[in-house]
């Protein structure tokens, strides 16, 4: 689920410091599973190993054909930091208007952790 926002500029028309702070407001951050890599090893002769990604996604909705029920975890997760991640963003938008250009940086990361906490 992406969080979007309403706020719209034409960079060419701006100061080159709101140019900047645009640029730095443009970053994102993902929360979940990175799809490469299944983060061990197989044993000799075993097949590859499914990603985090992909046993993620099966614990989220279940394969109903293979008898596994979804087990959500992600997505209500996140959902239920929606609000406490859009204050959190909406502050580093605001320090950076206000000259903090590493604040939508430290914004982003403290989402970021708030999203790993929320997963778990």
């Amino acid at each position: 689920m992406a969080m979007k926002s309403k706020f719209a500029a034409t960079p060419a028309k701006l100061s080159p410091f709101s140019q900047s702070v645009l640029r730095e407001l443009g970053k994102r951050v993902a929360i979940g599973f990175p799809a490469d890599g299944a983060g061990r090893q197989p044993e000799p002769g075993e097949p590859n190993l499914p990603t985090n990604a992909m046993l993620a996604y099966l614990n989220e909705y279940g394969a109903p054909d293979q008898n596994i029920p979804a087990r959500p975890f992600l997505v209500p997760g996140i959902e239920s930091i929606t609000k406490q991640a859009a204050e959190r963003l909406k502050k580093g938008a605001i320090a950076a208007f206000s000259g903090d250009l590493s604040a939508p940086v430290k914004a982003l990361n403290q989402v970021g952790l708030i999203g790993v906490a929320a997963e778990q």
